[in-house]
């Protein structure tokens, strides 16, 4: 019977030792400090992930509003151009002198004056 609880002592001591062994194995590799900073990077990279976007986005939509500027800018110059040409076809001599008859009006040379801009 001796023998016997022997035995079992060493099964027991046995059974023991692969506990121990069973926690060793079971402990993280990481440790709670490297949680933090990979969490902490993790973080810190989402948050510059969203800022990169959104400030692509407003980039994207200033563009799209200069370009929009642009078109209204090039229309209004051709207006002015138009505005331009039809002032220079009004203001001609002939034009005005034969508005000036329709209207009654006679050419006194007389009564004309030079006038100069003197810098």
């Amino acid at each position: 019977m001796s023998s016997n609880l022997a035995r079992q002592l060493q099964r027991q001591e046995i059974h023991h030792v692969e506990k121990e062994r069973k926690s060793v194995q079971k402990k993280s590799r990481i440790t709670k400090g490297e949680k933090f900073i990979y969490m902490f990077f993790g973080l810190a990279l989402f948050f510059f992930s969203f800022q990169i976007v959104s400030n692509q986005a407003s980039i994207y939509q200033m563009n799209k509003e200069i370009q929009i500027l642009e078109t209204h800018i090039g229309e209004q110059e051709k207006v002015v151009q138009e505005l331009k040409s039809q002032v220079q076809d009004l203001s001609q001599y002939d034009r005005l002198t034969e508005e000036a008859k329709k209207l009654g009006l006679t050419n006194n040379r007389q009564n004309v004056k030079v006038v100069t801009n003197k810098k």
